[in-house]
């Protein structure tokens, strides 16, 4: 496969430096622009970080560049946009507060104030996109890892909050997931987007190449999950894009024909996944072959008929149901320009 610095870096997402060290180029030098915007975001979020732990919250870090100082020895090295953010359930409300408290703002919708919807969003989505106008700087809060049930809900909790460490930017603790939990939530979350940008797969195939990882301690995790078969296309992939590449501690086999949508959803061209009805069709049906766990099933028809922007709709009634079935009227009155 054969990818152009361009590509790799405005469909890809990967770093200026990622895509020079991917295609064997000499390394360019960085963006100062770019760089100094980034160090400002970076600043402004560890002073919230510092903040939230004199108010009693401790949240756990994801991806971002706490993930790239881990594996990279750099917050900058890897390309990202936001910081992402996941609180215990109990300390979602109080989280919410302190955000809006410092001036930030919903981005797809606003955080209901009815308690009942409350209710239904942290059911139905596993985050919430805020922003803050003047510092530029975009947070994800997360209250679950993931949204669609392909192992018990209160097992991956469980194990996302005994698998923890920390990592020291700038002087600063913060804390994240530890390697092995790490590897397996990067390689759930690209299988469950079948792989369609590259930067997910140079994450993992960085962490093998560090060789730091416990296999046994991988599979456990991998087994407890009901990962097996995520794991196993991330190995397809890594095997057509890398050559002879170290491969992940899995006991299934890769799975040809999801290996093969991965990587025909790898080489398109177009950003948006779901821009067609056509490749809309393959991600469901590329994602309902993951899991055979009915409670996962219903989770991705469930993203098909829930919108986030119908929770800022006043007038529909906040019950779980109402919402998850009001998108085709909502899609309507959309079209007609009715409603935003």
């Amino acid at each position: 496969m054969n990818f152009t610095r361009d590509e790799l870096i405005s469909r890809h997402r990967l770093s200026g430096r990622q895509a020079d060290v991917f295609l064997g180029h000499e390394p360019e030098s960085p963006d100062r622009i770019r760089q100094m915007k980034k160090l400002r975001e970076l600043g402004y979020f560890l002073k919230l970080m510092e903040e939230m732990k004199s108010e009693q919250l401790d949240p756990i870090a994801l991806k971002g560049p706490v993930l790239s100082e881990k594996i990279y020895g750099d917050p900058f090295y890897r390309t990202s946009n936001d910081f992402d953010l996941l609180f215990h359930p109990k300390d979602l409300s109080k989280a919410i507060q302190f955000f809006n408290d410092r001036g930030f703002k919903g981005t797809k919708f606003n955080w209901p104030s009815s308690p009942k919807k409350q209710k239904a969003v942290t059911e139905l989505i596993n985050q919430y996109f805020i922003y803050h106008p003047e510092h530029q700087v975009n947070i994800e809060i997360h209250w679950k890892l993931f949204d669609r049930r392909f192992a018990d809900p209160s097992i991956a909790e469980e194990l996302l909050w005994e698998n923890t460490t920390t990592v020291e930017i700038n002087g600063h603790t913060i804390k994240t997931v530890d390697s092995e939990f790490e590897l397996l939530y990067l390689v759930i979350h690209g299988s469950l987007h079948a792989w369609f940008r590259l930067k997910w797969l140079v994450d993992v195939h960085r962490i093998l190449n560090q060789n730091l990882i416990d296999e046994e301690r991988f599979k456990t995790l991998t087994g407890r999950l009901g990962a097996h078969r995520f794991v196993s296309v991330c190995n397809g992939v890594l095997s057509h894009i890398y050559e002879e590449s170290m491969l992940l501690p899995c006991n299934e086999s890769p799975n040809e024909r999801l290996t093969e949508e991965a990587l025909y959803q790898l080489i398109r061209s177009d950003n948006d996944p779901f821009n067609t009805i056509e490749n809309t069709v393959r991600q469901v049906r590329y994602q309902l072959a993951l899991s055979g766990k009915w409670q996962y099933k219903s989770d991705i028809i469930r993203t098909l008929l829930f919108n986030k922007r119908d929770l800022n709709i006043a007038w529909l009634p906040a019950g779980k149901l109402v919402l998850f079935f009001s998108r085709p009227l909502t899609f309507v009155m959309r079209k007609f320009g009715w409603i935003t």
